[in-house]
């Protein structure tokens, strides 16, 4: 962002810019979509005072697959997944989360401006976008059964994280645009560290860079 400004209203501090070609507001929440400085508490107030045409959830999740993803690639919200809500019976186990879609407008852009972006992890090997259904949910997941069992249920799902139901029943109440778009930084296989966390938020932040480099990629 150039040229940001920093205010501090109510309960938060808000940096304002531009970011590619738009004007930007951001602000930062807690891990997780509930609690007192959650992703959906500060969503909700982020709409009441600046209005945004758009919301970008941005940060880290964690991917399903080591052989078709790396860290660093960007998972984009095809639709957000919510696996919280299930019907639990005495021989199985229903879910029951109603998806989330991303606004039509958002989505396109994203989905249409992957082919020329470039960003290259410590290795040089080029940082890939992928577009599918992404788990969320307040769990922090570090077992890979339990992990399993989540794809078993969503098999289309390219991986998971803790704010983004948060983030899209706020932004879908008020009628605002959204997406999310977060980089691997872990496999949630029972060897999480942050040891990627730096890298694969600048990754997500590049993305949203290029998506935003482009005019009318979100709407006015």
């Amino acid at each position: 962002m150039s040229g940001v400004i920093r205010i501090f209203h109510e309960n938060n501090a808000f940096f304002l810019g531009r970011f590619g070609k738009h004007a930007v507001v951001l602000c930062m929440c807690s891990m997780g979509g509930s609690g007192r400085d959650s992703a959906q508490i500060v969503t909700g107030e982020v709409l009441r005072f600046w209005r945004p045409s758009a919301l970008i959830l941005v940060g880290v999740a964690f991917g399903r697959d080591t052989e078709r993803q790396k860290i660093g690639d960007v998972l984009v919200s095809e639709q957000i997944i919510p696996y919280e809500p299930e019907r639990v019976g005495s021989e199985s186990t229903v879910p029951r989360g109603q998806a989330l879609l991303p606004g039509v407008r958002l989505y396109n852009s994203f989905r249409n401006a992957d082919i020329d972006w470039c960003f290259r992890n410590p290795n040089g090997l080029l940082c890939a976008p992928h577009f599918g259904p992404i788990l969320s949910g307040q769990k922090l997941i570090d077992n890979s059964d339990f992990k399993s069992c989540f794809f078993e249920k969503h098999p289309n799902a390219i991986g998971g994280e803790m704010e983004g139901v948060g983030v899209a029943t706020c932004a879908e109440r008020e009628k605002c645009e959204w997406i999310l778009v977060k980089a691997i930084c872990d496999w949630a296989d029972g060897k999480k560290t942050d040891d990627h966390h730096g890298f694969a938020a600048a990754s997500a932040v590049s993305f949203i860079c290029h998506v935003l480099s482009q005019p009318g990629a979100v709407q006015d």
